[in-house]
């Protein structure tokens, strides 16, 4: 059974503004942070995985969605891109209809593989696909997320950072490093090298658009 405090999904709407000078790195993720709790139902119910065949069925037991999740993790490694994004949307869509604490905790290092390969190696949908996953699973695990959330911060890091990748994607990775760090509730000197990491290359970015 899921562990006691871990369905207060409100926690990922709490204000992660950075105190100091790193305004614009705590802007975006600000502005990012609170578009997944704000999903409303009815979206998720009118939802349907990339390139696949029509919207995925959770509406069975326990056991039945956990059975799908395990075929769509396997497919997260197939060789064709929207077999891989439609693997992504339907974990996605089943973490965000039930909590899936026990089922997630002993998968955790096969779920960071998962976000890493598709962030690196993936497209703009498949990268978004993934941060979007990061930031599901952080909130899935609550407090127990830091060794997950460890493992996929500089994958996620190097995608934000990145102009060439779509600012949606990179707009997900930012959503999905906020949500992260206050969960797993870093230390003050890891939140603070982060944005200071991320306004950096905010202000990069800027520079670059305006050449």
């Amino acid at each position: 059974m899921p562990r006691k405090g871990k369905k207060d999904y409100g926690i990922v709407k709490a204000d992660v503004s950075p105190d100091g000078n790193n305004e614009d790195a705590g802007s975006e993720v600000g502005t990012h942070i609170s578009s997944l709790s704000d999903t409303k139902t009815t979206d998720l119910d009118a939802e349907a995985p990339l390139g696949g065949e029509g919207q995925a069925e959770f509406t069975g037991s326990l056991d039945q969605l956990e059975d799908k999740l395990k075929d769509a993790i396997e497919k997260c490694t197939d060789s064709s891109v929207k077999s891989r994004e439609t693997a992504l949307a339907e974990i996605n869509l089943g973490l965000e209809r039930r909590l899936l604490y026990d089922f997630i905790v002993g998968r955790v290092e096969t779920f960071a593989d998962i976000v890493e390969r598709s962030l690196r190696r993936g497209k703009s949908a498949e990268q978004n696909l993934a941060a979007r996953l990061s930031a599901l699973l952080c909130v899935q695990l609550g407090g127990d997320c830091g060794e997950f959330f460890n493992k996929v911060r500089s994958a996620l890091l190097t995608t934000y950072s990145d102009v060439s990748v779509s600012a949606l994607a990179r707009a997900a990775c930012a959503e999905a490093l906020g949500i992260g760090s206050f969960i797993a509730d870093e230390e003050p000197d890891v939140r603070t090298r982060t944005r200071s990491w991320m306004a950096k290359h905010n202000r990069i970015a800027r520079q670059e658009r305006l050449e």
